[in-house]
């Protein structure tokens, strides 16, 4: 639902990118995003209590009643429901009576094989944001400019197109799951997603390389030198050797003639963000015999980083993109489970943050190339973490998922072993087993 969500925001946005975009058409693109969570709003107010809620309150039929809707009256499964309620509800009554006032988040830290459990949980949420993903969702379009596609509503239309293709791309898992594991299509998923990353990363070198080079012979022509003019952000840009440098900068953007992209100058933007100028120089004013870039250089490599975003939005929804929520849907113990989903998820949306908000800036102080380049390392270690750390979990039940994080010692300590009475019995029975083949 999420990658779909992309797609309408992608789709919406593109739309109204043709009724004047700059006055009224992105006026329309935050209204619309009002429809969508008014309706939702609507529907909260129909919306019962949980089953769950009803249940803990002695409401059983008000319960019943409730997962009748959900389940179109199939009584089998309003039945496991209720079951798997009452369970539930009984191990939490007797958690309590155990542990009596000390709270879950204490007792989860106190219990080593929930502990790891969390730990991988969260590792898993944080290493899903290091491979970078809402930097490629959230920043397409300065990605497909920065390729070099100068009309921005090609832009957005293009990013509708690519964010399509993580839709397509969850379907896969939702097969292979259960046949593959969890584990093989976790490490595939990763490995494929670090090999694109380092891909996006030689598509921006490749840019960076065949941009046109600045001459520092001409680096100040047509600069008219003033007090009221800031010449230290005029050093900054002259400072680039290339028209890629100069546009990565949020200062800078590269000047050139109308009739030639593969020579010109980096000059300041306009003050107050208007990047169709520059402050000074021959782009400074409407000259038809200049053109000012902002953000883009004209290059052959314009395609490459676009193939490459198909290829790693593919590879991040085969595994990457489910893994870490269904991995935290199962390996948890029922009386920690909501705890630690919480306290997974509030990791996933902490690095979520942190990775979109350093990407521009990342950018500018390594380059684009350079980023990629550095959640294809980080995306490395969570591999080898995940290769040596994350079991598998595929077709076990609940408890025997909680076994897999205990040590080797505790293990053999929830086994019990066999009495001399229990062995002489499965004797008995093995020898009576024989006698009636005969």
């Amino acid at each position: 639902m999420i990658a779909s969500g992309f797609i309408v925001a992608n789709a919406v946005a593109a739309g109204f990118a043709h009724i004047d975009p700059y006055n009224i058409g992105w006026r329309f693109m935050f209204a619309a995003a009002g429809i969508p969570a008014a309706i939702q709003f609507i529907g909260f107010l129909f919306l019962p209590d949980t089953p769950r809620f009803y249940m803990a309150k002695g409401r059983e039929e008000e319960a019943e009643r409730v997962l009748e809707k959900v389940y179109a009256g199939h009584q089998d499964w309003v039945d496991f429901e209720m079951n798997e309620i009452r369970l539930f509800l009984n191990e939490e009554e007797k958690n309590k009576a155990e542990n009596g006032s000390r709270s879950v988040l204490l007792r989860i830290f106190q219990t080593p094989h929930v502990r790891k459990a969390l730990l991988l949980g969260c590792a898993m949420q944080m290493f899903q944001q290091f491979v970078g993903i809402n930097t490629i969702l959230y920043y397409t379009g300065t990605i497909i400019q920065s390729a070099g596609v100068r009309d921005k509503i090609t832009t957005i239309w293009i990013s509708c197109a690519i964010s399509a293709v993580q839709s397509v791309g969850t379907l896969a898992p939702m097969k292979l799951i259960e046949k593959l594991g969890r584990r093989p299509i976790l490490l595939l998923s990763l490995i494929g997603t670090i090999l694109s990353l380092c891909l996006m990363g030689g598509a921006f070198v490749a840019i960076n390389m065949d941009s046109a080079s600045l001459d520092p012979q001409h680096k100040y022509d047509g600069i008219d030198f003033g007090p009221n003019i800031d010449n230290s952000t005029i050093f900054k840009c002259a400072s680039f050797s290339n028209c890629d440098y100069c546009t990565t900068s949020q200062d800078c953007g590269f000047c050139h003639p109308s009739s030639d992209s593969h020579s010109g100058q980096c000059l300041p933007i306009m003050n107050g963000g208007d990047k169709s100028n520059s402050s000074v120089g021959f782009c400074s004013g409407a000259n038809a015999n200049y053109t000012f870039d902002s953000d883009f250089c004209v290059t052959k490599w314009t395609a490459a980083p676009i193939v490459v975003m198909v290829i790693y939005l593919l590879c991040f929804a085969f595994g990457m993109g489910p893994m870490p929520w269904v991995f935290n849907s199962e390996v948890y113990p029922l009386w920690a489970r909501s705890t630690c989903v919480s306290l997974s998820t509030f990791t996933n949306w902490t690095f979520n943050l942190l990775v979109s908000l350093t990407f521009l800036s990342l950018g500018e102080a390594i380059h684009k190339y350079g980023a990629f380049f550095l959640y294809a390392g980080i995306s490395t270690i969570g591999l080898v973490l995940f290769y040596f750390f994350i079991p598998e979990t595929k077709g076990l039940p609940i408890e025997e998922v909680e076994e897999l994080f205990k040590s080797k010692k505790n293990r053999r300590q929830t086994i019990q072993p066999m009495t001399e009475e229990d062995k002489s019995s499965d004797k008995d029975n093995d020898e009576s087993e024989k006698s009636t083949k005969l």
